[in-house]
């Protein structure tokens, strides 16, 4: 994957200093450098993304989290999901979760056996995107 570049954004680094504008450079899933405005980052293989002004944070983590519930009243009805189709509404649970910047999710217990060990294998895998350095940049 290559390096990322975000330019023109708003750096919230979340270590409780006032949020500021600048550019971060992401590699290897790990952010390398931080640049305040004014300053530059030297990167020239990287693909270059314009934050038009939003704000760029490191991803939340989720310290209690139960991706195998489903949308049942009872938990008792989610034993009667065919496991095939539980772990793909796990999956789809996990990209939901992605999508709003949850980057790390602590498996609290499953519905069922190790579905919440084979979803997180999936993903570290990178069979499905739920992974963070697995979605593709905006075009």
């Amino acid at each position: 994957m290559l390096p990322t570049s975000f330019t023109n954004v708003r750096v919230l680094d979340c270590s409780g200093a006032s949020p500021f504008d600048g550019a971060v450079l992401i590699a290897g899933g790990c952010i390398v450098r931080i640049a305040r405005a004014g300053q530059t980052i030297d990167a020239p293989d990287a693909l270059r993304i314009d934050g038009r002004g939003g704000t760029l944070m490191p991803g939340l983590v989720e310290p209690h989290a139960h991706l195998s519930f489903t949308h049942f009243s009872q938990s008792v009805q989610m034993g009667d999901i065919p496991p095939e189709d539980h772990a793909i509404m796990t999956l789809h649970n996990a990209r939901i979760m992605l999508d709003q910047g949850f980057t790390s999710c602590n498996s609290a217990a499953a519905a069922k056996g190790r579905l919440d060990i084979a979803v997180r294998d999936a993903i570290n895998r990178v069979i499905f995107l739920g992974h963070a350095c697995s979605r593709r940049a905006p075009s």
